[in-house]
């Protein structure tokens, strides 16, 4: 069991790494097409992956009593606030 918790977690790990080159891609083709500010993408994707995967497992963990559409809505809020695009929160409604 303890082989197969590694494993798991060896996978999580490669899958996170994994994700930040895509996501700094994106942001630095955001950058130079003058999208966004120019800034270090890099730590952008890190904070973006990174972040996101342990607001989640927070969530989780901790059964805070947040629905699925508001986790969604705070990260969506959160992150396009942190890259400047978004001046005020935006609301989701019940139907989405």
């Amino acid at each position: 069991m303890n082989s197969s918790l590694n494993d798991l977690k060896t996978k999580r790990d490669n899958a996170l790494k994994g994700a930040v080159p895509f996501i700094q891609k994106l942001l630095d083709e955001a950058v130079s097409k003058g999208e966004i500010a120019s800034f270090d993408t890099e730590m952008a994707a890190v904070s973006f992956i990174y972040g996101t995967y342990q607001v989640l497992r927070y969530w989780n963990l901790y059964e805070k009593p947040i629905s699925t559409d508001e986790m969604i809505q705070f990260l969506y809020n959160y992150h396009t606030m942190g890259l400047g695009l978004a001046q005020k929160p935006i609301l989701i409604d019940e139907e989405g």
